[in-house]
């Protein structure tokens, strides 16, 4: 997924028309839809009889991102230029991906929680 995307990141970013960036900008939104379910299944299976928690958890910072993304990605286009502002989700998903590790294996080497009879 990471290939197919960087493959079709240049699309958007770089078109000379607007009708090609907007090609881009289709082609990377499609790819994204599909990240949503796994992230909710995997949510779910990480609170076993916790469903509602997980979901209302992901709801909560999807939402917060929602509300929050277009005025920082306004901001920092009216400071950078609007190129260079979406070119802050590479740092951003850089750090994304670095803290879902650390925490994957802070988790691994945590104790179990002791089984209830």
């Amino acid at each position: 997924m990471v290939g197919a995307r960087c493959g079709r990141g240049p699309i958007f970013w770089l078109g000379s028309h607007p009708t090609v960036s907007i090609a881009g900008l289709l082609l990377l939104g499609l790819e994204i839809a599909n990240v949503y379910p796994v992230v909710a299944s995997i949510a779910v299976g990480l609170l076993p009889g916790e469903a509602e928690v997980a979901i209302l958890r992901l709801m909560f910072t999807g939402s917060s991102a929602n509300l929050a993304a277009p005025f920082a990605l306004g901001i920092s286009g009216d400071v950078l230029g609007i190129g260079n502002a979406f070119g802050v989700l590479v740092p951003i998903s850089v750090a994304a991906i670095a803290i879902a590790v650390g925490m994957q294996r802070a988790n691994a080497q945590s104790p179990a929680p002791p089984a209830e009879l």
